[in-house]
């Protein structure tokens, strides 16, 4: 029996257990355990060096695992990599393009190593990101080149987004757009999970927050609405309270220190897994 099919939830878009990819002198990402569910958007956030990007090329073949498992869109990652790229969107934090060809014309090499999109898809995401398809790469400005990752990661409708720092070098006007769209792309049941260095740019969009330091997950934070007209938002709790509002939360289990996605609460003594920065950076400190 295929030992990857006993955990294997047919819910969950990424689901991984033990994924260890071991640079050595502690560099990597160790014991991961993730599970994000199909139509969530997951921010993935940490420090430089944390191994957020580390992740996602672990995630797509594109790095060999140490040890662990790894199974996306139902898929094995081991086995059937190919099929599981055929359907995920990436955009690479170190994204890297052919400074001689215009945008254009990398789109279109893009769209036909794909087996083409759908006609009219890239001048509407062109449109909509304010894309300057006909000039040089080498004339483009960071926030330009960034545009253009984007869109050859949407243009085929993926299932699947794995965005390493999309917004990097975008104006707020595209980066507003941007947000938009994985909103629409939540409603169609797309999943998301994108990373990003803080909260703050992940807490328009994003369903559910795992935390990574030093390669390990050390905690998660979950959406959830507040009693008293607050809305919905990403929050930690402290003691089952919204720290300084006096406010219980209506959800409760909002925020789950360790290395399991499974919710537990966050009073006593859990806070101590995060490490006094991250905890005062959530607000817990």
């Amino acid at each position: 029996m295929n030992p990857v099919a006993t955990i294997s939830n047919p819910e969950a878009a990424i689901q991984t257990q033990g994924l260890t990819k071991d640079y050595g002198a502690s560099r990597g990402v160790f014991e991961l355990d993730l599970e994000v569910r199909t139509g969530e958007i997951l921010g993935f956030i940490g420090p430089n060096g944390a191994g957020k990007s580390t992740t996602m090329r672990v995630l797509l073949g594109l790095a060999q695992p140490t040890s662990g498992t790894a199974r996306l869109l139902g898929r094995d990652m081991a086995s059937e990599g190919l099929a599981i790229r055929t359907h995920t969107g990436y955009l690479a934090g170190d994204f890297g393009l052919y400074d001689q060809m215009t945008g254009g014309a990398i789109l279109d090499y893009f769209s036909r190593l794909r087996g083409g999109v759908p006609a009219g898809r890239i001048a509407e995401l062109a449109d909509r990101f304010d894309a300057q398809l006909d000039r040089r790469v080498r004339e483009l400005s960071t926030g330009n080149k960034q545009k253009l990752g984007l869109i050859q990661a949407f243009m085929h409708d993926p299932d699947l987004f794995i965005l390493d720092e999309p917004i990097a070098g975008l104006d707020p006007l595209v980066q507003r757009n941007f947000h938009d769209l994985l909103g629409e792309l939540r409603e169609r049941g797309r999943t998301v999970m994108l990373s990003s260095h803080t909260l703050s740019e992940v807490d328009r969009v994003a369903d559910r927050v795992a935390i990574l330091r030093a390669g390990r997950r050390v905690a998660s934070i979950y959406r959830c609405k507040f009693a008293g007209g607050l809305g919905s938002r990403l929050v930690s709790v402290c003691g089952g309270h919204l720290r300084g509002s006096g406010r219980r939360v209506c959800a409760g289990w909002v925020l789950d220190f360790g290395g399991s996605d499974r919710s537990r609460s966050s009073s006593g003594g859990a806070q101590k897994g995060l490490g006094r920065v991250g905890v005062q950076r959530l607000g817990c400190g």
